[in-house]
Formats: structure tokens, sequence, C-alpha cells
């Protein structure tokens, strides 16, 4: 576009041939289904494609100062004023970055070119599901598996995000070389994000021998074989990522396992679509109980986004309720019939990891992603660990991608 284009709503009813024809050779197009308020703008965006934006939205979401607090990008308006008389454009000035409206109520927006193509679709980045993930592929031993190094992650905000990189591709994060007598959970948590309380603390370390540690009673506590399981399988939002950080170790056994829960989505859906089905439903209950708390929440195994991709694993047989003796047999055999092929499929060793955790490693996990057990043991063995919140996460996640100039920009806040 050369200068600036202007056009007035009489002008457009007057002779819309004309305006249309104008305005399809230049950056904009002026398309109107009729001389009512139901009318849009076609933008020719950089790859070529028009996008339609109605004027009634660009109204609603205008991005000027008195619309938005620009200091907290918040909205300042009440969509509730905004009436379809004011969402009339009065006239209408573009030029080769930006487009100019001024409405029947006199207000005036500015809307770029790129705060348009920005709000066409979404470029942030959401939370992982099985769409973006990486899967657990031809990995043999310990030093296939990503890593990054604590003194990367220390001395650099590159290591950090590589971490959360695994995490988000992956669903883990291996961290290696950590020096002896370190509070590595602490340190590395609080670059990650923020430590989230929960019934266990803010942060734990279980001294199996001594009995150091959560008073609270759970199966994690012994030395006992623990099976594959997530945790806060009883909570409506169960943690997001879990670290695990074993702080000392003289035994013998304790051998972590670390299981992809999302390729076991992926497995039964290929092998049993009934039992994928069935386990896609909030067909399962579980509970945490103990003298000061009782959680329960009923729930899928597998929970699924609207496009049908896998956001959250969620099992632990040991907090599994029962089901309901009341409800008919047929349901009854189809909910153990799923809770068998979903364990032969859990015990399967592929797409499993086993690593002995030692002073100088750290493991962290998505929780809505990776169950975690580990064999029995002798000796002693202190677990230090905590937990962030999905949110939290995703926040770093995206502020550090930002600051790399790889997504999430600012113009796509407002």
């Amino acid at each position: 576009v050369r200068g600036i284009l202007v056009l007035t709503k009489k002008a457009f009813v007057q002779n819309p041939k004309f305006y249309r024809k104008l305005f399809s050779a230049s950056h904009v197009a002026l398309q109107a289904r009729s001389r009512s308020t139901e009318t849009s703008i076609s933008v020719r965006l950089e790859d070529k494609e028009n996008a339609k934006f109605e004027f009634f939205w660009l109204r609603d979401n205008c991005p000027c100062t008195h619309c938005y607090q620009s200091h907290t990008f918040q909205r300042q308006v009440d969509s509730l004023q905004i009436s379809p008389e004011s969402s009339v454009p009065v006239s209408i000035f573009a030029d080769d970055r930006s487009i100019a409206i001024t409405w029947s109520d006199k207000h005036e927006s500015l809307f770029s070119f790129d705060w348009l193509k920005s709000h066409v679709t979404r470029s942030f980045i959401s939370i992982p599901t099985s769409e973006n993930a990486k899967f657990w592929d031809d990995w043999k031993t310990e030093d296939d598996i990503p890593s990054v190094t604590y003194s990367e992650i220390k001395s650099q905000s590159k290591g950090t995000l590589e971490l959360m990189k695994n995490l988000y591709q992956y669903g883990f994060g291996l961290v290696t070389k950590i020096p002896p007598n370190t509070k590595a959970v602490l340190e590395i948590s609080q670059v990650i994000g923020i430590r989230q309380n929960s019934i266990f603390g803010e942060y734990w370390e279980m001294d199996v021998k001594s009995g150091f540690g959560p008073s609270f009673t759970d199966t994690s506590y012994s030395s006992a074989h623990l099976d594959c399981h997530t945790d806060g399988s009883y909570l409506l939002n169960p943690p997001g990522i879990q670290f695990f950080h074993v702080s000392r170790y003289d035994g013998t056994g304790g051998i972590s396992r670390f299981l992809d829960g999302w390729q076991i989505a992926r497995q039964l859906k290929e092998e049993d679509s009934d039992t994928y089905d069935f386990l896609s439903k909030p067909n399962f209950e579980f509970y945490y109980s103990d003298t000061d708390h009782s959680f329960r929440h009923v729930s899928p195994v597998i929970s699924l986004t609207n496009q049908g991709h896998v956001h959250q694993f969620r099992w632990n047989n040991y907090d599994r309720c029962p089901p309901l003796s009341s409800l008919p047999r047929p349901q009854l055999v189809r909910y153990h019939k799923s809770i068998q092929k979903l364990l032969n499929v859990i015990r399967e060793p592929k797409n499993k990891i086993e690593i002995l955790l030692e002073p100088s490693k750290m493991f962290i996990t998505n929780n809505w992603r990776v169950m975690h057990g580990r064999t029995a043991f002798h000796g002693l063995r202190t677990l230090s660990g905590c937990y962030i919140s999905m949110d939290d996460f995703m926040s770093r996640f995206r502020v550090l991608n930002r600051q790399s100039n790889v997504v999430d920009t600012l113009l796509n806040i407002i």
C-alpha cells in the first residue's frame, strides 16, 4: 500500500463495488454481507491469504491504552458496554503497517498487521500433549538419555531452557554431575518455577532407615517394591512437575523405574480401542485418606484434549477406590478387564527407563505423563523431592522462550 486508504461507511454504501476493488488490490480488502452492522475487514497477510476480522470483534478487542492497561496487559472495558451500534466503523484508514478505525461512538482504534496476524492463530506454547511429544525410542543405555549438567543450569539460562525443553518434549529431565552436599532440589526447582505446597510439604527428605521425613503413612515411605504410578491421582489438579534426588545412598537395590504413560495410551489405542475408550472416560475414583485428610477424585486414566490428544495420564493402583458393587455385571467386568489390560501393558519392558539414582544425578518428571516406581532396597536411602504446578512450569517455560526470541512475544498477549 502506498499512502493512506480512507473509507467511510457512507461512501462504501453508495459505491461498494468500487471500494471492494480498491481494497482488494491493496493490503486490506473490505467485505460486507449487507448494509447492516454485519461487516468485516479482510486483511492479506504475509502468506498471501486473507484473514477476516469482524467489526464487532475488533471493537471488543481494541488494544489501545484506554481499552487495555499498558503495564498490566489487562482489559479495561466492560464488553456489556459495547453495543452493536458502537461496533459500526465511521471511517477506516490503512497504510503499510496498520489499520485505523473510527467507530460510531467516536472511539478510535489502531490495529497493526502484526497484532492482527497474532490473533488469527495462537503461537504461544500450550501445555504438553501427545501431539507435540517426543517418545522414548531406541534408547539402549543411560548415555542415550538426554541430560543437562548441574553447572549448565547454574551458570546460564540456556541450560535451564534445555532442561525444560526435555521436560516438555520427553516428559522428563535428567540432571547430572551434581556436586556432593548440595540442596540440589531446592536450587534447581527455583529456576524452573514456584514450589507447590501440599500435605507432604513444600520440600521433603525421606530417610527410610532412620525414619526421618514426613509423618504421613504411604507405601513410598517404605523400602518395599514400589509399582509405577503417578502422584496425586486423587486430586482435581495433580502436581505437574516432580523432582527425585537421592542425596544419600548406601545399600543394594532401589533401582528407579520411569514409564511413559502417553506411550502406554498410544499402544492401548492401537491394540485395544475398547479398553482405550473406557480408560478415557471418568470411570475411576482415586482417594487419599489419613486422620487429618480425605481426598477423592473421579477422572479418566487417559485425559484427552478436544482434538483427541493425550494431555494427562493418571494412574495409581495403590490409591484406586473399588468400583461400586451395585454396578451392572457387564460394566464391572469391563472395568476389571480394562485394568488388567492396562497393567499388562505397564509391565512390558519397552518404554521404560531404569536408572540407579545416586547423589550426582537428579530425575525430574512431568507427572501428567510419566509414572515412577522402584525396586525394593536394603540399606540407607534418602530421597529429596518437591512439586511444581503445571501452570508455573509453563509460565516459566514461555518466558524463557520469549527471552530467547523463539515464540510467545508480547504481541500475542493482547
